[in-house]
């Protein structure tokens, strides 16, 4: 039987807010992990202008069964605008690590 997750992508502008969400979003229970990529170069057109900067990439991982609840509150906690936050589904992932997403429920 497939066990899947979902991985939840969303640039932050910097570290210290990324942060701030991953820590909530865990102690809330609505995702298992989060990993922080710094340092990544954005390019992006806003209001007319081509922008560019530094951001923080956030990975959040979360059961399909929480995924809905979580992107919410994702996207209500981001300071962005328009935030970006896209769904990256896994159709199967190693069963000892799926064991421990499904033991944090509780």
């Amino acid at each position: 039987m497939q066990k899947g997750l979902t991985i939840l992508y969303s640039p932050f502008p910097d570290m210290t807010e990324a942060k701030k969400v991953a820590l909530i979003l865990i102690e809330e229970k609505l995702l298992g992990c989060v990993n922080l990529i710094p340092g990544v170069h954005s390019f992006y057109p806003w209001k007319g202008q081509l922008k560019e900067g530094q951001e923080v990439i956030f990975w959040g991982k979360v059961l399909p069964q929480r995924e809905a609840q979580a992107r919410r509150r994702l996207e209500e906690l981001h300071s962005y605008q328009v935030p970006c936050v896209l769904d990256l589904k896994s159709q199967d992932v190693n069963l000892s690590y799926f064991n421990w997403m499904e033991s944090l429920k509780s």
